[in-house]
């Protein structure tokens, strides 16, 4: 059987579902491959005078160094572009877009996602094996013996499947280099492939015989505990032990707390814990999830908080690959990532918490109010306190759409920035509403922007996909991560950077239709949307009042009065000293 249909059956396993994510995706490797082989020298001269020809005059460059390192008269000397596209932002210099390809662009993006891939599968292994060490030694230090014996039955048979997992990921990562060299090395400069595979590929066997021996430490604790424990379990009792494992949820205990506290948690690891914010109507605990990933070297606290609005998912499985492909040895400070803001209404498949309000109207709370009031309190004084920078995940509301687009105070200089850095399809100045989130954290002095990633209630992978680059963006700017290729340029377009913006509301109610797509630019007059009675008559037409973009739109047809129609941007000279985009 070859090893690509190998690996995809041991994923798929009954007792692998909760790995199934963590193997590699050797296929896709495969097919990347094939494509770089077939891809001529030709093709790639032609793509090059293609683009070289329709290249734009802005160009756009991303600055890197410390959000502090400006100051206001700094920012205030530079001058804009006055472009369609753009506003003429403070500092507008820093954003230049440059179209040059590069000859190596599919090699180096082979090795970003070959290094994504290796370090997913490594940060699994440590993981697993450090929680299969701490359930040894803490179930050799108490108890029956019986039931010691039983637990270190649970994981020796975990230890023969992380094994397998070992075996098969690190020898489909060691294959996929060969394959590489193989079918590609020939054709590519000596000094490109040594920068491609000379630190990664040394990498995977070093960290796949470190596990193993790492696993092998432990099977001979649990070989030496067992002894203590007395007679050897005889085969039926293995078999009760085997069906009970398979049964059971293997996973460590997360402690429930009632605050983010960083200093107490060690350096070099990803801790998982839950934060209590209340207790519901049995009294039980209400909690929220929370992961932190602290590095190895002292650094900023970057919070990134998602489902503030129960239905609004994207921001979770973002937040689930940003954990997945974090290497902590080399971070510089701590994330605080929260997938989940609001449970209740997570729950409950609804926007709002589980007494009918919008949290995200109900900063910063109050510790004496209702029920919405306190949970509101609690997540900013619990959790957002202790944030030195943030980031909210938001999706559009039930019945609408959106385009991947950032709100933000474009007159603060840091909250700027970290929207350009973003690098969304649309940028929108809003001095954040009262009672929302951001503005809770900017009345804190933490730097917040909103990322509003594609549609509710579904995960839209493209959008999730671009907005984690935006987030690394981010971390990269803050030091607290190194990528080498970062002064390599970036392959963007640029994103419109709106001065204001508004909804358009339904001043008639019945069938509604919104013509443009999001993204898109209309022109003053432009007929956006119409409405039909329940005959099929027009009953109403609506047209843009102003040249802009899309920024999102209804996709509800049954609209009654009031009802919104279109978000629309507007580019405008520069940015008001306070504007709200009623956006809810």
């Amino acid at each position: 059987m070859k090893f690509g249909k190998s690996i995809r059956l041991e994923a798929n396993l009954p007792w692998n579902t909760k790995w199934t994510d963590y193997y590699l995706n050797y296929k896709k490797f495969k097919q990347m491959i094939h494509q770089l082989s077939m891809f001529e020298v030709d093709q790639e001269e032609k793509a090059k005078e293609l683009l070289q020809e329709n290249k734009t005059t802005i160009v756009r460059k991303i600055s890197l160094a410390p959000f502090e390192s400006e100051t206001d008269n700094d920012l205030n000397e530079k001058k804009g572009v006055d472009d369609k596209r753009f506003s003429m932002v403070r500092n507008a210099s820093e954003v230049k877009l440059k179209f040059e390809p590069t000859e190596d662009f599919r090699r180096r993006y082979f090795q970003e996602q070959f290094r994504r891939e290796f370090i997913k599968i490594d940060v699994f292994c440590a993981n697993n094996l450090a929680s299969i060490m701490k359930r040894v030694i803490n179930k050799s230090e108490h108890g029956d013996p019986e039931q010691i014996r039983k637990s270190l039955l649970y994981c020796t048979l975990l230890l023969i499947r992380l094994e397998q997992f070992i075996l098969m990921n690190f020898s489909g990562l060691d294959k996929i280099v060969k394959k590489y060299d193989k079918i590609l090395g020939k054709n590519v400069p000596q000094a490109v492939y040594r920068t491609l595979f000379s630190e990664t590929s040394p990498r995977v066997n070093i960290q796949k015989h470190r596990h193993l021996n790492a696993l092998a430490e432990i099977r001979a604790l649990i070989a030496d505990e067992m002894i203590k424990c007395g007679p050897s379990s005889t085969k039926e009792e293995d078999e009760v032990a085997q069906k009970e494992f398979d049964e059971t949820v293997v996973e460590d205990d997360i402690p429930v707390v009632m605050a983010l506290n960083v200093d107490a948690l060690p350096p070099s690891s990803v801790t998982r814990m839950k934060i209590m914010l209340g207790t519901d109507a049995l009294g039980f605990n209400i909690t929220v999830p929370v992961i932190v990933a602290k590095g190895a070297f002292p650094g900023p606290i970057l919070g990134i908080t998602s489902a503030l609005h129960g239905n609004e998912l994207n921001g979770i499985p973002l937040i689930f690959r940003l954990i997945r492909e974090l290497e902590v040895e080399c971070l510089n400070g701590t994330i605080v990532a929260v997938p989940v803001l609001n449970c209740p209404g997570f729950l409950m498949h609804q926007r709002y918490f589980h007494d009918g309000q919008d949290l995200n109207r109900l900063f910063p709370g109050n510790p004496n109010g209702n029920c919405g009031q306190v949970y509101a309190y609690n997540i900013l004084n619990s959790i957002v306190r202790k944030f030195n920078y943030h980031i909210d995940l938001h999706t559009a509301s039930f019945g609408r759409i959106n385009s991947l687009y950032v709100r933000a105070d474009m007159n603060n200089r840091i909250t700027h920035q970290m929207a350009l850095l973003q690098e969304p399809q649309i940028i929108v100045h809003n001095t954040a509403p009262d009672g929302s989130l951001r503005s809770a954290a900017m009345n804190l002095n933490i730097p917040s922007i909103t990322v509003e990633i594609g549609d509710p209630s579904r995960i839209h992978s493209r959008f999730v996909s671009s907005a984690l680059l935006g987030v690394e963006n981010i971390l990269y700017s803050l030091h607290m991560v190194i990528r080498a290729d970062r002064d390599q340029t970036s392959e963007v377009t640029a994103p419109t950077v709106c001065a204001r913006s508004f909804w358009i509301f339904a001043k008639h109610g019945g069938l509604l239709t919104v013509r443009p797509e999001i993204n898109s630019w209309v022109e003053k007059g432009q007929v956006i949307a119409q409405i039909r009675n329940v005959f099929g008559d027009v009953t109403a037409t609506y047209r843009a009042p102003l040249d802009g973009i899309v920024v999102g739109k209804s996709v509800d047809p049954v609209c009654s009065t009031g009802d919104r129609l279109l978000h629309l941007g507007i580019v405008e000279s520069s940015f008001p000293a306070v504007v709200n985009d009623g956006h809810t």
